[in-house]
């Protein structure tokens, strides 16, 4: 089964608005750890239900946050599916990261290049010839050059703006 997700939608007294609403909170709690998040909505102290976590009453402004807070409970019961699916350990970092919409960090092309080079040091003599080790790390050297780039570019540029300069000159 796995772990169990629990969800609080809350207010608190102590981040009265100046307007003197309090902002509802949600807390997800996931095997005895929390995540808790302002869910940017606020409400007056006495049209809250705090046994019912929900607006009291029948009006359009009631109606409206309690559908705003079923569809935040059916969005984190979602997530907790997706997590799973994912084949991921459901847990409030999984969990706060997917709410958050935080992304997993981008592999970096040089931090590819240094994990292949350190990989291909390892073979060297066994699968791999000390030259083509070097071959590598002389290709990992050109990127991180940057004065290197810059000659490559500012070369590149000066011969194919002459030859178009060139070019027009000629052809007119």
């Amino acid at each position: 089964m796995g772990a169990t997700i629990s969800l609080l939608f809350h207010t608190r007294k102590s981040a009265k608005t100046i307007s003197g609403t309090l902002p509802i909170y949600l807390r997800v709690t996931i095997n005895g750890s929390r995540f808790e998040t302002s869910i940017s909505r606020d409400i007056e102290e006495d049209k809250w239900l705090t046994q019912a976590e929900k607006a009291k009453g029948i009006s359009e402004e009631a109606k409206t946050l309690n559908s705003y807070l079923d569809t935040l409970r059916n969005t984190a019961f979602n997530y907790q599916q997706e997590i799973r699916q994912e084949g991921k350990e459901l847990n409030i970092q999984t969990f706060k990261e997917k709410w958050l919409e935080i992304k997993e960090k981008p592999v970096m092309l040089i931090d590819m290049f240094l994990e292949h080079n350190r990989k291909m040091k390892l073979l060297v003599g066994k699968e791999y010839a000390q030259l083509t080790y070097i071959r590598y790390e002389t290709t990992l050297a050109i990127p991180r050059n940057s004065c290197f780039i810059n000659t490559v570019r500012k070369t590149w540029m000066s011969k194919n703006l002459t030859t178009v300069s060139s070019t027009s000159l000629h052809s007119g």
